[in-house]
């Protein structure tokens, strides 16, 4: 007996019941969108269940947004199973969508769908029964980006009555058809974009794939597509491309054992050919080979012909692209008008692409210094990709003038005075005399970001330069020649990945100022959020900070830099005031304690040494705490320590800590953690200095400075610590930066404040809620340092001062290093740290 309408009017107003004759999936789906008031569409099949908050928390993470679609992780509920499976989408890179669409699609009762996006490509396919949502999902993906939130939000029931398995024959020929769909409709670009310009090797990965599910058609389509692209592929791609058409010639075709002996015999060949030139060769001798074969194909007819020089009157075309973040704009732009022109023929374009806050427009249209040649183009919003809003910007650079150079600039980076005429002398230098390499694009910007690796480093008259295939968007420089050969970006793009692909695949080399004259000031980004928090949750031990700038100029920056709190800034700006040969002691004093596990005997003696001669600060007691050890009992008494076991101190043993990683104890090292927030207990001065037994002090120092005590940033950020501060804390750091530094000051009484805050909020003992918060997926969730340092400028903001940690890394066979910095001191470097 069929009881949906009973069971749907019990419901009154909150549910909104239409029947009709069961014409498919499709067809309801379709009166329901054609029905609907809202702003959002999300479904829910009769057999499925969706989590309570499930469309809370996708609003949520919209944060406001209409113009994405959100879909997330599924639990699977199978009847006989005793436990729910629950599948976690590895999705995290939203320009990827289309392939995983083909490979591993989102479940559609996971989607939230903005209604205006039913306008602009039409409803449901009807004539299809089982494949009308994944044929509605390529269509919606043409022109709004899937975002995958990693949040498992509804349960998927797995059973003999879906459609899929009454329609079966049906099902199995609409499947092969739909992934037939796909690659005849996805575009050359498209295609690239997926496969990072290796376009015959994906489609063999495809061919397989597709075989694998048994969609014949489909897979023998991706194969002949394969054959035909073989020449997209890179050298060291060929080799990949061949073995997966290979197997899937085995797989389809010729199952024979005669087969699988060749294939096998070609494998162990490459094998054996790569072994005799690894081991024959040395490696300085392989890649000087190598070198001198790119340098010979750099130079032969082979290679693509970028310009080298442009007429002595050479104009350029520079683009500021807009959008929103006024906050950013106004200080790149107050920045941006302060450049030192000389004799520059520069003409800037403002571009906006749609910003919906007034400031924005306000400050494009200030008027400017005459001196300054301004166009200013206001349009309609675009689709929030990089790529598109670089395009349109070049376009109409090349629209308003016949410039010679041509670039952009995002409207979140800080210009230095000297900006303009160092990129230009350099850069042009460097592409007229570098003959044995082909220069691409150019920026005053030397990025940060460990993904911009460096792959050579050069010297001019003007100055050095460091090539690189990736180096980042936030200031970029073309000739106008080379940017029309090398071609526009994709479309739907937010980084070069792809550029830095097609580069590489043509051997030409970005290359950027070692010493960056822009630095980067946007932590948050109005068109990035989505994708930066989606690649934070798919990823948040390999996540790394907004990048700054490299080697900056100490001087003659605008003075706005400062209130942007850039690690560019502490590490290369700010002029250090707490340490150096001459630095003044200070009258504060304090306790010092430093924990001692078995690993860091060997260093315990340097470590204690350093403190006395380098803290300047009366140190009332010097603890050491660890367990009962010969050489902790002869440095006690060599130094005057005081010894506590760790057991004494800790609110917790060790032996009631169960953490692991991967099959590795790290019970140990949270209890140490513990061990240092339970200083407050200790009798003695007011204030007491942490610092890490395998870090030594390499200079005079104190940790104050007018009053306030000090904080050290560091390189070292680590997501983890930010997530689990949030949790620990209902605390967001404003500031994008990291407190550890290997060595912290901490006053008792606001580290006991910051532990009852921690109870107040959970209704906990503070070390049984850190505990209980860590992410024991990951190797290392949680910091000391990081939750007192960001609680501290959360709360007590004028009461610390802030520099950069000059620390330099060490291994623990450099121990000679240490000591001799030890000996003789460092007007550079505070602190030294040996890791094992």
């Amino acid at each position: 007996m069929n009881r949906t309408e009973e069971i749907a009017l019990s419901y009154n107003e909150k549910i909104k019941y239409f029947n009709k004759e069961n014409g498919g999936v499709s067809t309801a789906l379709n009166l329901g969108i054609e029905k609907m008031t809202g702003d959002f569409f999300s479904w829910l099949s009769h057999d499925d269940l969706y989590y309570p908050n499930k469309i809370e928390r996708q609003l949520e993470f919209l944060n406001g947004r209409d113009d994405i679609i959100l879909y997330t992780d599924v639990e699977f509920i199978y009847p006989q199973a005793k436990n729910d499976k629950v599948l976690r989408l590895n999705h995290p890179d939203s320009s990827k969508f289309y392939y995983y669409l083909m490979t591993s699609g989102p479940h559609g009762c996971s989607l939230l769908i903005p209604k205006k996006c039913f306008n602009k490509v039409g409803l449901f396919e009807e004539e299809f029964k089982t494949t009308q949502d994944y044929r509605m999902w390529f269509r919606l993906a043409k022109e709004y980006e899937f975002i995958h939130m990693p949040e498992v939000l509804i349960k998927y029931r797995v059973h003999d009555d879906q459609g899929g398995m009454q329609y079966n024959e049906i099902h199995k020929k609409e499947v092969d058809a739909l992934h037939i769909w796909f690659i005849n409709n996805l575009s050359d670009s498209e295609i690239t974009n997926l496969s990072s310009g290796l376009n015959g090797l994906f489609y063999s990965e495809l061919a397989l794939i597709f075989y694998k599910k048994h969609l014949l058609d489909a897979s023998k389509l991706a194969f002949q597509k394969s054959i035909k692209n073989i020449f997209s592929n890179s050298i060291q791609s060929i080799k990949q491309h061949t073995f997966y058409n290979l197997l899937y010639i085995k797989r389809r075709h010729l199952k024979s054992s005669f087969l699988n002996l060749i294939i096998r015999l070609i494998r162990k060949s490459l094998k054996a050919i790569k072994f005799i030139i690894s081991y024959f060769i040395p490696k300085p001798f392989r890649q000087f080979i190598i070198k001198i074969l790119d340098i010979i194909y750099v130079i032969s007819p082979l290679s693509i012909k970028l310009k080298r020089e442009v007429p002595k009157k050479y104009k350029i075309g520079m683009a500021v692209l807009a959008y929103e973040r006024p906050q950013y704009l106004e200080a790149c732009l107050d920045t941006l008008f302060q450049t030192k022109l000389y004799d520059y023929d520069i003409t800037f374009l403002l571009q906006d692409d749609g910003s919906s806050d007034p400031h924005v427009k306000e400050i494009l249209n200030f008027q400017r210094s005459h001196e300054y040649k301004i166009h200013r183009i206001f349009s309609e919003k675009g689709d929030s990709f990089a790529g598109s809003a670089i395009n349109k910007a070049m376009r109409n650079l090349m629209k308003l003038d016949n410039f010679d150079i041509i670039g952009w600039s995002d409207p979140d980076i800080i210009f230095h005075k000297e900006w303009l005429d160092r990129l230009m002398k350099i850069s042009l230098w460097a592409k007229k005399n570098s003959r044995a390499q082909l220069l691409g694009s150019f920026s005053a910007f030397n990025s940060s970001d460990p993904g911009h690796r460096i792959k050579g480093t050069f010297n001019t008259p003007y100055g050095s330069f460091v090539t690189k295939y990736k180096m980042g968007l936030a200031n970029n420089f073309y000739f106008r020649e080379d940017f029309l050969k090398l071609g526009y970006f994709e479309k739907k793009m937010n980084s070069e990945e792809l550029m830095a692909k097609r580069c590489e695949k043509l051997k030409v080399m970005n290359f950027s100022l070692k010493d960056s004259y822009v630095e980067h000031i946007g932590i948050k980004s109005s068109i990035n959020d989505f994708r930066r928090i989606q690649r934070i949750e798919n990823n948040p031990e390999i996540y790394v900070r907004t990048p700054h700038g490299k080697n900056m100029p100490s001087e003659n920056w605008p003075s706005i830099i400062s209130k942007f709190e850039t690690l560019g800034y502490y590490k290369y700006i700010k002029s250090p005031k707490t340490f150096g040969l001459n630095i003044l002691g200070s009258n504060l004093e304090l306790d010092v304690i430093i924990l001692v596990a078995k690993k860091d005997l060997m260093m315990i003696e340097l470590t204690i040494e350093s403190v006395i001669k380098f803290l300047k600060h009366p140190i009332n007691n010097l603890f050491l705490i660890g367990k009962k050890d010969p050489i902790i009992d002869e440095m006690c008494s060599r130094f005057q320590c005081k010894f506590i076991d760790e057991d004494v101190i800790s609110p917790i043993s060790y032996r009631e800590i169960d953490f692991s990683y991967k099959g590795l104890d790290r019970s140990r090292w949270i209890y140490q953690q513990l061990i240092k927030l339970s200083a407050d207990i200790l009798k003695g001065s007011n204030h007491i200095f942490m610092i890490d037994a395998d870090t030594v002090l390499t200079s005079p120092q104190v940790f104050e400075h007018s009053g306030k005590m000090l904080l050290l940033h560091s390189d070292e950020y680590h997501y983890p610590y930010f997530k689990h501060l949030k949790k620990l804390l209902k605390l967001t750091p404003d500031i994008e930066l990291s407190f550890v530094a290997h060595q912290m000051i901490m006053n008792k009484e606001k580290l006991s404040e910051m532990k009852r805050d921690i109870e107040n909020i959970h209704q906990n003992n503070w070390f049984e809620t850190i505990l209980s918060l860590l992410n024991k997926t990951l190797k290392s969730p949680f910091s000391e340092f990081e939750t007192y340092g960001h609680w501290m400028h959360n709360k007590y903001t004028k009461d610390i001062f802030r520099e950069y940690w000059f620390n330099k890394r060490l291994d623990r066979n450099e121990y000679l290093i240490a000591k001799n910095f030890v000996k003789n001191g460092s007007e550079e470097i505070r602190s030294v740290s040996l890791h094992c």
